[in-house]
């Protein structure tokens, strides 16, 4: 039976809570979108980590509570971001002093009921429910799908609503956006239609971050914000990267906000080789040897013939 609530019943009921402050609310469905190697783990990262340990997110309040972290993409290699992120951010990481943050370092099929229950059983294992559940990234978890079909992403985005009503955690897709970079999120507008808020990362010329909210369902949508990637030494071999605020972020003007992706003319602060190998080989939409070159010249400002040379290295295929 369908419950039917009384208008006095409607007005007592609680209005939604900030998870994020004046980002997205608490049990909420969030797209967060871009094209690849604009920085959207890093920033899905961010928001977990600081959910967990109970910080600000530029300056923003958030909710402590623990956070699942589905790394279906990046698999192992989220580790570095996870410690550069400790480091840069001085927690201490004693036992007993790391934050609640729980990883699965496979993907969940979200189109499959049974793979879905399973991740639903094993948070309901934890001691506390999470705040938030991260898939990070929606192709990874789209297993047997098409992202165009409004039936298959009509499933995956009651799925995630039965993770949201089950568990009562914000749930967190990361998804890209189309070849054309400029436009929005790739797919059925069954996704758009599902979410709560959507949350677009693109890469601007002089390097930076722009986070722009462009769908709030109850609220106005954000002020733009501006990032930077700093890098943080690990220990002599190893690097990784950390979001911080751009610098003079008061005085940018919706009108600068607008820059796309960097043209190879552009002066740029490139991302660091192994972070951007990392993005390239785990980003599903890029299949072919020749495009995973090319965004790898964009992201670190090589020249593609030498990121073709890379890539052939890291993947161990020997000759043309």
């Amino acid at each position: 039976m369908i419950k039917l609530h009384t208008m006095e019943e409607l007005l007592s009921l609680p209005p939604p809570e900030w998870l994020i402050q004046n980002t997205f609310t608490k049990g909420s469905f969030v797209g967060l979108y871009g094209p690849s190697g604009a920085g959207k783990s890093f920033v899905a990262l961010d928001w977990a980590l600081c959910i967990s340990m109970g910080y600000e997110w530029q300056g923003k309040g958030c909710e402590q509570g623990p956070v699942v972290y589905v790394a279906a993409e990046g698999g192992r290699s989220i580790q570095k971001r996870a410690v550069a992120w400790m480091m840069a951010h001085k927690v201490d990481m004693g036992p007993g002093q790391l934050p609640p943050t729980f990883f699965a370092l496979e993907p969940v099929h979200m189109l499959s009921e049974g793979n879905v229950e399973e991740l639903i059983e094993s948070i309901l294992e934890l001691e506390e429910f999470p705040k938030m559940v991260v898939l990070d990234t929606l192709a990874r978890c789209f297993f047997g799908g098409d992202e165009n079909e409004t039936s298959d992403m009509s499933t995956f985005v009651e799925h995630c609503g039965q993770i949201q009503s089950t568990t009562g955690a914000t749930v967190v897709s990361v998804h890209h956006t189309g070849k054309d970079a400029a436009k929005e999120e790739r797919g059925n507008t069954a996704y758009r239609g599902g979410a709560d808020t959507m949350i677009k990362v693109q890469r601007r010329r002089d390097g930076e971050l722009l986070i722009r909210c462009n769908k709030q369902k109850d609220d106005e949508d954000f002020e733009p914000i501006f990032l930077e990637l700093k890098k943080v030494k690990i220990d002599e071999n190893l690097t990784s990267c950390v979001l911080v605020a751009a610098e003079l972020q008061e005085k940018r003007s919706e009108e600068e906000s607008a820059d796309e992706a960097p043209s190879e003319h552009d002066e740029q602060e490139y991302m660091p080789l192994d972070d951007a190998l990392e993005s390239v080989i785990t980003d599903a939409s890029l299949i072919t040897l020749r495009a995973q070159a090319r965004a790898l010249a964009e992201l670190t400002g090589k020249s593609p013939e030498a990121c073709r040379t890379i890539m052939r290295r890291r993947l161990g295929i020997d000759g043309e």
